[in-house]
């Protein structure tokens, strides 16, 4: 199998996980802890932007980068973007 195969059985194992538990105890098996925190720091700067959080306070918020902050922000303005369809429905219309 080559990396994209990989990815892509990844990706179908994930779908098949039922529910929350199922799904932590799979990122902490696979996962560091610091990756999980990682992943989980990500969510949330998208759920800030969402909340129409402003840029500056979550980089210093979440001791990170204005320009990553500014990245997730740029794929939620596309609102064809994988993200924004994602996230659309935990908040207002109006906040996209």
């Amino acid at each position: 199998m080559e990396y994209d195969d990989y990815k892509n059985d990844l990706a179908k194992e994930i779908a098949k996980i039922d529910n929350e538990v199922s799904v932590e105890k799979f990122f902490n098996c696979l996962l560091s802890e610091g990756e999980v925190h990682d992943i989980t720091v990500r969510w949330a700067i998208l759920n800030d932007i969402m909340k129409n959080v402003p840029q500056r306070k979550i980089a210093e918020k979440y001791k990170t980068s204005l320009a990553k902050v500014n990245k997730y922000s740029r794929h939620l303005k596309d609102k064809s973007s994988f993200l924004t369809k994602m996230l659309k429905n935990r908040y207002d219309e109006s906040s996209l």
